[in-house]
């Protein structure tokens, strides 16, 4: 029973996500369903999160009447906007499946197998790893019995929990299934945490079938990243309840929507985008820096030439404007809520961060690169002793970021240009770390990348894409 009402409850959670993405893009969503519920799901963890810093600003507790009646005008205005004959039709959703060669049959598999596995390995245990219980269930359960983040286990020091500001989203959705079900239940929860994974696989296939027009590439991207062994034996894997998997998703989400933006200038489109990129910081404090990846996709020129800059300044300037009103409104409920609760920076890397240790940082460099280089391809093992979790990914993407250079692939080089940009801004955060970096990389460098995998998938299956029609056009 507790399983049903859990799902009931996510349920609810994707409605009103879906009342919030038809408010914001109205009858304009590109996506299919694969594409269109992910969207949801992360839309409504993201109203459900901006609301309940809302509620605990306000001096009230979190429960399920404070989080549910606030959202059902979203979930009203869902079901009052709901077309079955566009955004959830049948026949839109087979036109999608419609036709599959043998090599889609194959990635499909893989794909099915994928989540299959991480499914079972995450409704197989209650919740078990050490985040899951220590940090992200402890942090919900405290939520559900005090209500609000002004209490004891938020704001005394001598309380054993780590990370006290570490933000709330996570928790907060865990905690909003605890109080639907009465009670904190370590084994229902498992049902949410499993989501995120096929979730993550779902949207970035809509993604790039939207952004290639190439449904084969697109399961390719899903299958690369459906068999990636960093999901399923890191410390941080789809099903171990980390935070770092829903941080993924919600970063793939948020950077798809920019990158549609980017492709017609749909302002609704940015709107959303915003308003995701300011959930990566309501997730993890490690999504500053997806979040400035985004702001740099949005700065980023169709030409670099004088005349394509000038052209373009005034979509830049309206674009940073709007992008960082929406940030603002995300975020400052929790930067507001962050100052009144305890900091322990013994054990909070990020925001042990100190631009003042420039000197000591230099000298970290070449160990800190040395060492992500040997994690990347497979001679450095991870927390739990495991080997080569990323399958020879990251030298994929090194070959094809290598092709789209000689060829002068745009398009591509725009992609390889943001995971490049994500790993100089994590290799920087390692080195201006206060706290021992050696012991932080190991427990770090094999979900620290994980948000970025969606983007080194996408760069490789558009790279392929090019080079087809590359040699198409010199056939023909």
């Amino acid at each position: 029973m507790n399983f049903l009402i859990a799902g009931a409850a996510i349920i609810y959670i994707s409605i009103c996500g879906f009342g919030l993405v038809k408010l914001i893009l109205k009858d304009n969503i590109p996506f299919s369903l694969f594409g269109l519920v992910p969207l949801c799901f992360g839309a409504g963890l993201g109203s459900l999160a901006v609301l309940s810093n809302l509620i605990m600003l306000a001096g009230l507790k979190l429960s399920f009447l404070t989080l549910a009646a606030p959202l059902f005008v979203l979930f009203i205005y869902a079901l009052t906007h709901f077309k079955i004959r566009s955004e959830f039709r049948v026949s839109r959703l087979i036109g999608t499946l419609k036709g599959f060669s043998r090599q889609e049959k194959f990635f499909v598999l893989v794909i099915v197998l994928g989540v299959l596995g991480v499914m079972i390995l995450s409704l197989i245990f209650p919740m078990n790893y050490w985040d899951s219980r220590a940090i992200w269930g402890t942090k919900a359960k405290m939520l559900f019995y005090d209500g609000t983040v002004f209490s004891s286990g938020f704001m005394d020091i001598q309380r054993v929990q780590a990370h006290f500001r570490y933000p709330l989203l996570f928790p907060v959705a865990q905690a909003f299934i605890y109080f639907s079900l009465g009670q904190a239940d370590d084994w229902a929860i498992m049902l949410f945490i499993g989501l995120f994974f096929p979730l993550l696989l779902s949207f970035l296939f809509d993604l790039a079938r939207l952004y290639l027009r190439d449904r084969e590439k697109a399961l390719a991207a899903a299958a690369l990243l459906a068999v990636l062994p960093v999901f399923f034996v890191s410390d941080g894997a789809a099903h171990s309840g980390y935070a770092d998997t829903p941080l993924a998703l919600l970063y793939c989400l948020s950077f798809g929507l920019t990158l549609l933006w980017k492709k017609n200038r749909q302002l609704s489109f940015l709107i959303l985008s915003a308003f995701l990129s300011g959930l990566l910081l309501l997730t993890k404090n490690e999504g500053i820096i997806l979040l400035l990846l985004n702001l740099g996709l949005i700065l980023w020129p169709e030409k670099f030439t004088l005349n394509g800059l000038s052209r373009n300044l005034p979509n830049i300037i309206r674009g940073t404007l709007i992008y960082s009103a929406i940030l603002l409104i995300v975020i400052v409920p929790w930067a507001l809520l962050v100052r009144h609760l305890a900091n322990d920076l013994d054990v909070n890397g990020l925001l042990s961060l100190n631009v003042n240790n420039l000197a000591g940082a230099w000298p970290k460099l070449p160990g800190i690169i040395s060492y992500t280089t040997r994690a990347f391809i497979g001679l450095e093992k991870n927390v739990l002793g495991m080997t080569f979790s990323w399958a020879g990914l990251w030298l994929i993407f090194l070959v094809m970021s290598i092709i789209s250079i000689i060829y002068r692939f745009s398009k591509c080089l725009q992609l390889s240009a943001v995971v490049l940009a994500d790993f100089i801004m994590i290799t920087a955060m390692f080195a201006l770390m206060q706290i021992k970096t050696e012991a932080y990389m190991l427990g770090s460098i094999s979900r620290i990348y994980l948000p970025i995998t969606s983007v080194v998938a996408l760069q490789i299956v558009s790279t392929l894409k090019t080079l087809e029609l590359k040699r198409e056009h010199l056939i023909k």
